[in-house]
């Protein structure tokens, strides 16, 4: 998945910085084109006649730990409690 290689880049880069005892300016910017790859991801999930529950509890795990990294907490939460347990309310969640 796309948004995955983001995410591993972004983590990646900010390992090696930390390391150098610097920071990455592209951290960021790699961090929010995972986002926008996993909710992209969602969406195209969402539009499927019969969206994927595990696809989109995994997503959804990524997507939060791409904005924590981002330091969006309370929306990292959110993405990561996206989890209903009916195939109705599945749907729903991810429209």
């Amino acid at each position: 998945m796309l948004g995955d290689a983001q995410l591993g880049e972004a983590v990646a880069a900010s390992t090696a910085a930390k390391a150098a005892k610097t920071t990455d300016a592209s951290v960021p910017d790699k961090l929010q084109a995972a986002v926008t790859s996993y909710q992209k991801a969602l969406a195209l999930n969402a539009a499927l006649t019969k969206p994927s529950a595990d696809t989109a509890a995994v997503v959804n795990n990524q997507l939060g730990q791409a904005l924590g990294r981002l330091g969006k907490t309370q929306d990292a939460s959110d993405a990561t409690k996206q989890r209903p347990s009916r195939p109705e309310e599945r749907r729903e969640v991810l429209l």
